[in-house]
């Protein structure tokens, strides 16, 4: 019967892989374990070109397997029909040299001429060759059967002639055969031709299953690529995201805690770099603090002095005063104030940021404490003939009032250094909700777009020019939008027709009506 060899390599695939002993397995994981622990990449590049080989490897064994079991099952095809035209043609042959041995045979019988019976041999030799090309095929029991009895009734025939002569009795008994053996032939010709078709529904058969083993193997290969990647793609992403914590932290000013970095060594050699960057960052935040403090502190020694000057000449201890000197003394003890006020501010952005985030609560009477702020800042206002505007609605929040009190300062001091001579400062206060609203408008340049988030940045000036004698430090807004957060409130800068519109927004527990 035509059929596959049973050491088919897809049947073999089929079927399952050899068993590997027990300890042969173990032997393997820990290697295996061993290699993955101890070996690192020395560079993303590195990691990339494993990933991608060990992505690509499974598929190209997978292409592979399916190139050989294709070009195996296409040899196999092709030999098929190679042998199912030789069957064809030898079943054929059969049919026509039976045919003419007959022919010849009859003739020798009637004119005893050796020469056809020579003829007849030569056939008969024909006969032979087609049917042993029959018997070396894998033929079933029954065809293989058809064929040796055709031999064995053709060897009969001419065993009879060659021992009785063409003229004896016994041979002319002979030509009966022939009539079986012309038979023989066309039953054998019908069932090469089933055969002929059995192989062919068997060769579909392998076909179909080699289709689907291909397919369950490209679905496999498949899904261990997309686990390859997906592996190397969390070993790649790992140490990123660690770099970009890390950059995150020293953005955010968190230069406490070491940064590592864990993934190939040119990233956890970044890692440490960046680690070296936050104990520098640290080392400069420390000195810049206690360069402030001790500034602010050293500043206070002569501040004090001149504050106490200028109150003994406003009080004119020493003396009446002209009006001319008392508008003197008047602008000392300004801008001695002023300078409280700035070293104040030096003194509060050098705290650590705990200190600046940790609140106090009491309950603070927001309207009240508005109407302070701005009898601290009357005098300034009123040496440019400025004119203050409160429009106040009675709110009460928990909060801390000292940090309260020097965000209202800080902005109401802005308003005052860029406002105009005789200009008009609006400061008003509201309730919105479980939201107390507190804006302060000016009539001076105002705040560019492109500048009203950097103008809370410490240290920021901005383009718009100032129009007192002194100009700030630029810490004003910086600790004000700071002790905003602290109180989990917002501060911007909001669209105004004439100047700047500052705009806070503070959650608040209640609302006190008059």
């Amino acid at each position: 019967m035509l059929t596959f060899r049973p050491d088919h390599p897809l049947d073999e695939l089929s079927n399952g892989a050899p068993e590997v002993p027990p300890y042969r397995v173990g032997l393997v994981a820990r290697t295996r374990a061993t290699i993955v622990t101890r070996y690192r990449p020395t560079s993303v590049l590195q990691l990339l070109l494993i990933g991608f080989a060990l992505v690509v490897m499974p598929m190209g064994a997978g292409l592979v397997i399916a190139f050989v079991s294709v070009d195996l099952l296409s040899k196999e095809s092709e030999q098929a029909v190679l042998n199912a035209a030789r069957a064809v043609k030898s079943g054929e042959q059969l049919g026509e040299q039976v045919t003419q041995i007959e022919r010849q045979v009859r003739q020798y019988l009637v004119l005893g001429d050796r020469n056809i019976y020579r003829l007849a041999q030569e056939q008969r030799e024909v006969l032979r060759n087609a049917a042993s090309t029959l018997l070396d095929m894998q033929l079933t029991e029954e065809l293989r059967n058809r064929v040796t009895r055709l031999l064995a009734m053709e060897a009969s025939i001419f065993e009879v002639l060659d021992q009785a002569g063409y003229d004896s009795p016994e041979a002319e008994e002979t030509t009966g055969v022939f009539g079986e053996m012309a038979t023989l032939t066309r039953g054998l010709s019908s069932h090469i031709t089933w055969q002929i078709a059995h192989y062919t529904e068997q060769l579909g058969d392998h076909a179909a299953r080699l289709q689907t083993t291909v397919a369950w193997l490209a679905t496999s290969m498949i899904i261990v690529a997309l686990g390859l990647a997906a592996w190397v793609a969390i070993l790649l992403a790992r140490p990123i995201r660690q770099v970009e914590h890390a950059i995150r932290r020293l953005g955010g000013g968190d230069f406490h805690g070491r940064i590592r970095v864990q993934g190939p060594r040119d990233l956890e050699d970044l890692g440490a770099r960046l680690d070296w960057l936050r104990q520098r960052l640290l080392e400069l935040e420390e000195q810049k603090t206690n360069f402030l403090r001790h500034v602010s502190h050293e500043l206070k020694t002569p501040l004090t002095a001149i504050r106490e000057g200028s109150e003994l000449l406003m009080d004119e201890v020493p003396g009446p005063l002209t009006p001319d000197q008392g508008d003197v003394a008047e602008i000392l003890r300004d801008n001695g104030l002023r300078l409280q006020r700035l070293i104040e501010d030096l003194l509060s952005y050098s705290m650590a940021p705990p200190a600046v985030s940790r609140v106090n609560s009491t309950s603070v009477e927001l309207a009240a404490l508005i109407r302070q702020v701005a009898l601290s800042q009357e005098i300034a206002g009123r040496a440019k003939g400025l004119r203050l505007v409160l429009q106040l609605e009675p709110v009460t929040l928990d909060g801390d009032e000292e940090k309260l009190r020097s965000i209202l300062d800080n902005l109401l001091s802005n308003a005052i250094k860029y406002s105009p001579k005789n200009g008009t400062v609006v400061l008003s206060l509201s309730a919105s909700g479980d939201t107390a609203v507190i804006d302060v408008l000016d009539e001076g340049p105002g705040v560019p777009a492109s500048e009203r988030e950097r103008v809370f940045e410490a240290f920021y000036q901005g383009s718009a020019p100032y129009l007192g004698h002194v100009k700030g430090t630029g810490l004003g807004l910086a600790l004000a939008r700071d002790y905003v957060m602290a109180h989990n409130g917002s501060i911007r800068i909001l669209d105004a027709k004439v100047g700047a519109r500052f705009q806070i927004r503070l959650p608040m527990l209640n609302r006190e009506a008059n």
